[in-house]
């Protein structure tokens, strides 16, 4: 478990506020301290706030009256293993903490996706899919920059190289970060997904959608061979209407289902492994066939429509 101290370093702080703020927060996986480095006191009504609203374990640290408060003092204080300097009028997205430490709980997030329920798992890496048709929905997309100077350091890239003489104030976070980049110590930041994609999670309103977008869909746009199994489909379905009647179709027909069949393989083989989600080979080999069958299916039924 990744265990992380927050700072605050602003001499007034509104708790209400910094409450709601890091409220919304999930740490789920990582462990969390809130750490106020102040001139005053909170007061007992502030504890009891904070503690109600983040469950996060709440620290003060004073500053010195007659000397200045270093870097080192900050250390022997805190007990996490990384420090982040919160901004206290700083919204923070829910996945803030879980984005920086991503690595430190794939392990966690992996065994999470495995609990999701089949059906949504393979509908996702359907939709992933290069050979998915490109049915998905999504978001505007949304910058971050305010969080660039919200970082997060590895309190022992500070202690190996001795650097604790830096003295704590208000403008710590600026000095923090100028001070890491000039050492090179490596830092963590907060990279938002910029294109934020929801997913189709049930089969139903994925064949609406499919059945929608009928019209504009692979054979205009063959990016990524998104068309290739189509024209693949397409041309197994003709030789299948032909072979009762001409037996020249059938070898054609042998011919493009092996090279389909050998398509679809390899891009559920490819998914499988990227994912780290083997149980879902089977599902694809079904599915993609299905899918494509339907999507040519409401292809040539909206035309005829049309006309």
């Amino acid at each position: 478990m990744v265990k992380v101290s927050l700072l605050l370093t602003e001499h007034k702080v509104n708790i209400k506020q910094l409450c709601r703020h890091l409220s919304v927060i999930n740490t789920e996986g990582i462990q969390v301290e809130l750490v106020f480095i102040t001139l005053d006191k909170l007061t007992n009504d502030e504890l009891v706030l904070l503690k109600e609203q983040t469950q996060f374990k709440i620290k003060q640290l004073q500053y010195p009256e007659d000397e200045n408060l270093l870097f080192r003092d900050v250390i022997n204080f805190v007990s996490g293993e990384f420090i982040i300097i919160l901004n206290s009028n700083q919204i923070y997205p829910s996945d803030f903490l879980l984005n920086i430490f991503e690595e430190e709980s794939k392990k966690d997030k992996q065994s999470e996706i495995q609990r999701l329920r089949y059906k949504e798992r393979l509908l996702k890496a359907v939709q992933q899919s290069k050979y998915g048709l490109g049915i998905v929905k999504q978001d505007i997309k949304r910058a971050y920059p305010e969080f660039k100077t919200t970082l997060a350091y590895n309190l022992s890239s500070f202690t190996k190289l001795n650097i604790l003489e830096l003295e704590v104030n208000e403008g710590f976070q600026t000095d923090l970060q100028q001070l890491a980049q000039r050492m090179n110590i490596n830092m963590k930041e907060y990279s938002p997904n910029y294109k934020n994609i929801q997913y189709y999670s049930n089969i139903l309103s994925y064949k609406k959608a499919v059945k929608e977008n009928a019209p504009d869909l692979s054979f205009r746009n063959k990016s990524n061979a998104v068309g290739l199994p189509l024209y693949m489909m397409l041309f197994i379905l003709l030789c299948l209407m032909l072979a009762p009647f001409m037996i020249t179709a059938v070898f054609p027909l042998l011919v493009m289902g092996a090279l389909y069949l050998l398509a679809i393989t390899l891009e559920s083989l490819a998914i499988v492994t990227i994912k780290k989600q083997g149980d879902l080979f089977l599902g694809l080999m079904f599915f993609f066939p299905a899918l494509h069958a339907y999507y040519l299916w409401s292809y040539f039924g909206q035309l005829t429509k049309r006309k």
